[in-house]
């Protein structure tokens, strides 16, 4: 029973890791790497992660927090706590027309 279990959680984490590689960029994915080999867990990474997405996007969507969510194995709500913290991470699109 346990290793049906297992197999079961190991199946879902490589699909899951999949959808993950499928939302963020490959730079972007190699850039929030490396911000996490820097700090000593995922959650002190993810200010560093939310702006990595906002250079290349411009600002963070609902779907990027979800996006830097997967990729350091927090919750959307957490990463979302972070980034409403941080008065330079933008949620919403910034400019005029």
């Amino acid at each position: 029973m346990i290793s049906d279990l297992i197999a079961i959680l190991g199946s879902t984490i490589i699909f899951y890791r999949i959808l993950i590689d499928d939302m963020l960029t490959e730079q972007e994915q190699n850039e929030i790497r490396a911000a996490v080999k820097h700090e000593h867990d995922a959650r002190s990474a993810c200010p560093e992660a939310l702006k990595i997405m906002q250079k290349y996007r411009g600002w963070v969507s609902d779907e990027g927090v979800q996006d830097v969510a997967a990729a350091l194995a927090m919750t959307a709500d957490e990463v979302d706590a972070i980034a409403t913290a941080y008065n330079l991470i933008f949620r919403r699109p910034v400019g005029g027309m």
